[in-house]
Parts: structure tokens; C-alpha cells; sequence
């Protein structure tokens, strides 16, 4: 996304994207503190498990704050380095950085005190995200392509009489 619509927009979709979380914990929250119906049994066991969920979705949202600003801000110092070449290498090395942010922030609040080994989750935990970072470079250089082709380009591959595009 930052490598069409720029570093200003994908700061916005990225503080949307809190808001967004921000508001799903207080439906979440929401549903613990509203009274249960009164056949309802199960309402202490469904608070515990609600509960916990606070404390993942605040490390979510910390971790997420940090890495995306992270991302924009390593994808347009990298896309400078490069002359804006490399697509590859730009959108790994941004992500592979943010996703080490992501997973440390995110591991750290979620289960300090909680699990005892915090090492074994993080390298798990980014070794899957770096796997999919570089397994979806193709993915992203397709939608990019896609995308500056531009609605007409897309929908009129073939115009009577020029070559077709693509």
C-alpha cells in the first residue's frame, strides 16, 4: 500500500486500523459488564476468558502502533536508499524489522508473568511472519501492478485495433 498511496495515507489507514481495534475491545468489554440473561449459567467462566482478552488486544494494538509506524517509516527510508527500485527488497526489509517489533511488543505486554518462556514464543512467532514477508513478495508485486494499471486499463484489457496491455 505505501509503495502506491504514499507514507501520509497509510499513517491514516494505520491509526483507522487502532481505532478500529480500540473500538472491538470495548464491545468486548461491553459484553462482560452488561448483566447476563437470567438462564444463563455460564457468565463467570465467559468474564474470565472475555478478561483475558484485554490484555492481548491492548498488546495488540501497542505492538501494531509501533510496528506499522515502524513499516511506513522503513519502507520510504528504504524506497529513498534504493531510487525507488527493488520493490522486493524494500518491502522485506521493512517488514522484516516491524514484524521483530510486532512479535517482542506484542509477546512482552500479552504474556510477561503469564508464560514462562517468552523466548520460545517470539522466535516461533517471527520465524512464521518472516516466512509469509517473503513468501508474499510476488503477491505484492502483482497488486501493484494491478493497481497502476488503473480501473480502465483493468476493466478494457483489449481496445479494438491496439495491442492488449499485460
Amino acid at each position: 500500500m505505501a509503495e502506491i498511496w504514499g507514507k501520509e495515507r497509510i499513517r491514516w489507514l494505520v491509526f483507522v486500523g487502532l481505532i478500529t481495534s480500540m473500538l472491538s475491545a470495548l464491545m468486548v468489554q461491553l459484553a462482560v459488564w452488561l448483566p447476563a440473561a437470567p438462564s444463563w449459567e455460564g457468565q463467570k467462566a465467559y468474564a474470565a476468558v472475555l478478561e483475558a482478552n484485554l490484555r492481548v488486544t491492548i498488546a495488540g494494538m501497542v505492538a501494531y502502533l509501533i510496528s506499522q509506524y515502524h513499516d511506513v517509516w522503513a519502507f520510504h527510508f528504504w524506497k529513498r536508499k534504493t531510487a525507488s527500485r527493488h520493490l522486493w527488497l524494500r518491502n522485506n526489509l521493512s517488514t522484516a524489522v516491524s514484524q521483530l517489533l510486532d512479535t517482542v511488543v506484542f509477546i512482552i505486554i500479552a504474556f510477561y508473568g503469564v508464560v514462562s518462556e517468552l523466548l520460545g514464543l517470539m522466535l516461533g512467532q517471527y520465524l512464521v511472519k518472516l516466512l509469509v514477508a517473503v513468501a508474499d513478495t510476488p503477491v505484492v508485486y502483482g497488486l501493484v501492478r494491478l493497481i497502476r494499471r488503473g480501473p480502465q486499463e483493468r476493466s478494457h484489457s483489449y481496445i479494438k485495433g491496439e495491442p492488449r496491455l499485460g
